[in-house]
């Protein structure tokens, strides 16, 4: 089945089986990956990932059981790097950023997770995400005026 795999999922499955108490987060940091591929990969490769690499103990098996796979990605990056903001996760595991605050607002608590402080954790846009947009714009505005300014030089 190696022969189907990608690059990324191949370096993935490799380092998965060399380091088997890495978890799912930490590999897709590692490999410039995302946790839902990390976890599809070890799921078809029975590598599943060890229970005390995804920040839950025995108690939260309960809770980890009504996750759904997006929240359970959203917590895992979260636990793996506390610091990262809903929008970093939000980027990492392909979930809209209110469903990353609102995941990690919900199971905080119970699977041992707090939202970083960082502007977004809240109904407010971030100072990243506000300097990015602006930014954009920006951008935008310049390739305009670029564009303008050949086609009025070309007249």
């Amino acid at each position: 089945m190696s022969d189907e795999l990608t690059a990324v999922q191949q370096e993935i499955l490799e380092v998965a089986e060399s380091n088997p108490e890495l978890s799912n987060g930490e590999i897709a940091e590692q490999v410039g990956a995302r946790i839902p591929n990390v976890r599809d990969v070890r799921s078809a490769h029975d590598l599943e990932q060890p229970a005390e690499a995804s920040g839950a103990s025995d108690d939260d098996d309960s809770v980890l059981d009504e996750l759904n796979e997006v929240q359970e990605a959203i917590l895992e990056a979260a636990a793996a790097d506390p610091e990262l903001t809903n929008a970093e996760i939000a980027d990492q595991v392909g979930a809209r950023i209110t469903n990353v605050r609102d995941t990690r607002a919900a199971y905080a608590d119970e699977v041992d997770v707090e939202p970083a402080t960082g502007g977004d954790a809240g109904g407010e846009p971030s100072a990243g995400g506000t300097q990015t947009r602006d930014l954009a714009i920006l951008v935008g505005v310049v390739v305009l005026l670029l564009v303008l300014g050949l086609a009025l030089g070309g007249l």
